[in-house]
């Protein structure tokens, strides 16, 4: 949800010529980070728990932390291997980042 609240935010400025688009991305990026705090308050707390990774991954990529972005990416991988949705994270960090190796 919290990453939800923050798109929703970006979509506003995407979609918006308003004068003020950069206090409402500035607003978006606080989201982002205040989502990113809640997922790291959820992982002390379950730190087994894939999604939680990958959800903070996303909220990494959208602020363009992309090492952070890979770090989260490849936990949620190390702790569910199929899990595609953390390949996509960590490929598209790594690709981001210009690396080329794992």
């Amino acid at each position: 949800q919290l990453y939800r609240n923050a798109q929703a935010a970006m979509a506003t400025v995407r979609s918006s010529e308003a004068a003020d688009s950069l206090e409402v991305r500035m607003t978006a990026m606080q989201q982002y980070r205040l989502a990113i705090r809640k997922y790291s308050d959820a992982i002390q707390l379950m730190p087994q728990n894939h999604g939680l990774w990958s959800n903070r991954a996303l909220c990494h990529a959208a602020l363009k932390q992309w090492d952070q972005c890979r770090e989260d990416g490849l936990r949620s991988t190390q702790l569910k291997s199929d899990f595609s949705k953390g390949w996509f994270l960590v490929a598209k960090a790594m690709w981001k980042e210009g690396s080329r190796s794992a």
